[in-house]
């Protein structure tokens, strides 16, 4: 599944991401920028119109639809990344979920017969929320193709210093995200959470652009904005 003329930010690492249900059928095309992924979670989550951005397309009366009640992520790694990077991925995002007190923690298969190297994540339903927690999410994910302990020391620390092993946009988001991102995890992930926003008010531009991780930490997402008005 893919659609033509996808227009992605240049990423230096080209981790791709894809929703898939609980019957493991892709629900969205693959995709190196985790923005799309929070367009189609807000559609199907509170009902705003079928997503068209930026040459990606995803309407749940076509497609199959992704989970609410539990995050599952198809990730393809592209030949520069190691197998060793799923595992790790697994460990921070499990002593994520911890901090968060979420009932599971992440787990992960190798899916056979695909063209590509291609794992199948099954995670909480945290993760899936709200557009901001996504994009950690995969933000998280994208950071394990560096080699680092994700257990070692503490938990801030350790993301400034995985963060910092290169100076590409994974690094400089995840190094904006790490002073809050256990904050995030504890008490703002409820506040920010579908229950909580009507993030369908907001158009699609707005949601891609300005709700992620890196926005977050940055405090210009439109829910910060209206807070400080």
């Amino acid at each position: 599944m893919k659609d033509e003329g996808l227009a992605e930010i240049m990423q230096t690492v080209e981790i791709r991401f894809a929703f898939a249900n609980k019957e493991l059928l892709q629900c969205c095309p693959f995709v190196k920028c985790r923005d799309f992924l929070s367009d189609a979670l807000v559609h199907v989550a509170q009902g705003c119109p079928p997503i068209s951005i930026y040459g990606f397309h995803y309407d749940k009366k076509i497609r199959p639809i992704l989970e609410l009640d539990e995050t599952i992520m198809l990730v393809e790694l592209p030949s520069n990344v190691e197998d060793d990077a799923i595992p790790r991925a697994v460990e921070l995002l499990a002593r994520c979920e911890k901090l968060a007190g979420a009932e599971s923690v992440t787990t992960a298969e190798k899916v056979t017969g695909w063209k590509n190297r291609t794992y199948l994540l099954r995670s909480p339903k945290m993760w899936s929320e709200s557009p901001t927690m996504v994009s950690a999410y995969t933000s998280l994910i994208r950071l394990c193709e560096r080699t680092f302990d994700p257990l070692a020391g503490e938990f801030e620390a350790m993301l400034i210093d995985a963060a910092g092993i290169k100076g590409d946009n994974d690094g400089k988001y995840i190094g904006a995200a790490a002073p809050i991102m256990e904050k995030l995890l504890t008490k703002d992930c409820d506040k920010i959470s579908f229950d909580n926003v009507d993030y369908a008010k907001y158009n699609t531009s707005t949601i891609h652009n300005y709700t992620g991780i890196y926005s977050w930490a940055k405090k210009i997402t439109p829910m910060q904005k209206e807070k400080a008005a």
